[in-house]
C-alpha cells in the first residue's frame, strides 16, 4: 500500500492540498497526517481565547473525516513558541519511520506565517533524519520518492501544478468545515488561487507545489511508481 504523509502546522493546513490528497487517496493511497500544534493562536476575539484549540480540533476531527485520512498525530505543541528542538524533530522522526511514506508534503519555506516556517524546518530536519543510518532507536531509515512543499499565504513559481478540477467541490466542502477560520475572504482567496494554477497549466482548478530546497525528488524512485501503475488512474 502506497501511503502519504501530510505535516501541518495548524489543523487546518491540509486544506491547501486537499485536491491532490484526494487525488492521491483515489489512486490508492492511505493519507497520514501529522499536526504540530492546535492552532491556539486562530481566535478573533477574547471570548474564543480558552476554546479555539477544542473548535479547531473538532473542525480537525471532521474534515480528516471528509478527506478520507487513515490516521492523524496531534502534537499539542504551543504555536506561540514553537522553534525546532531535539523533542519535536524526534517526535516527527518517529512517526515517518512508523509510517514510511512514498510520498510527503509540508509547508513552504516562503510562507510568511511564523509557524509555517518553523513546521518546514522541523519537518524538513526530520525528513532528513528519518533518511539517514542514524537515530534507529526511532526506526529504520525510510527512502520516500517525493517531497513537496504546499503553497497558500505566499505564491511563488511553483515547480509541480496538479489538476484537481475533480476534487474542487470535494477541497469546498473540506473549507466549510472550518467555519472558526475560513471566511469569506480566505475562501476567494483559496478559490482565486486554485483557479490561476489551474490556468498555468489549461485546466479549471490547479494547486501548486515546490520542490524542497535540502531533499531532491528521486526521479528513480517516480518512474518506479509510474512502472508499477500507481500514478495513473486505469
Amino acid at each position: 500500500m502506497k501511503r502519504v504523509v501530510f505535516i501541518s502546522g495548524h489543523p487546518d493546513d491540509h486544506m491547501t492540498a486537499a485536491g491532490f490528497l484526494s487525488l492521491l487517496k483515489r489512486r490508492g493511497y492511505e493519507l497520514f497526517e501529522i499536526v504540530l500544534t492546535g492552532g491556539s493562536g486562530g481566535y478573533v476575539s477574547a471570548d474564543e481565547k480558552n476554546t479555539i484549540v477544542s473548535t479547531r480540533m473538532k473542525e480537525f476531527s471532521r474534515a480528516s473525516d471528509l478527506l478520507g485520512m487513515k490516521k492523524t498525530s496531534c502534537l499539542g505543541y504551543d504555536e506561540h513558541v514553537l522553534a525546532m528542538n531535539k523533542e519535536n524533530v524526534e517526535a516527527v522522526t518517529k512517526i515517518l519511520r512508523e509510517v514510511r511514506p512514498d510520498i510527503i508534503i509540508l509547508p513552504n519555506r516562503d510562507d510568511y506565517h511564523e509557524t509555517h516556517l518553523e513546521t518546514n524546518k522541523i519537518a524538513t530536519k526530520a525528513i532528513r533524519t528519518a533518511m539517514k543510518m542514524r537515530k534507529l532507536e526511532l526506526g529504520e531509515p525510510i527512502a520516500p520518492s517525493v517531497i513537496l512543499e504546499w503553497e497558500y499565504s505566499v505564491p511563488h513559481q511553483p515547480d509541480v501544478v496538479v489538476d484537481i478540477s475533480d476534487y474542487w467541490e470535494l477541497k469546498k466542502a473540506l473549507m466549510e468545515c472550518y467555519g472558526s477560520q475560513i471566511n469569506e475572504a480566505e475562501f476567494r482567496k483559496t478559490e482565486g488561487l486554485s483557479v490561476y494554477r489551474g490556468a498555468s497549466i489549461g485546466v479549471r482548478h490547479g494547486e501548486g507545489f515546490r520542490i524542497n530546497r535540502f531533499l531532491p525528488l528521486r526521479l528513480d524512485k517516480i518512474m518506479e511508481l509510474i512502472e508499477t501503475g500507481h500514478c495513473s488512474d486505469k
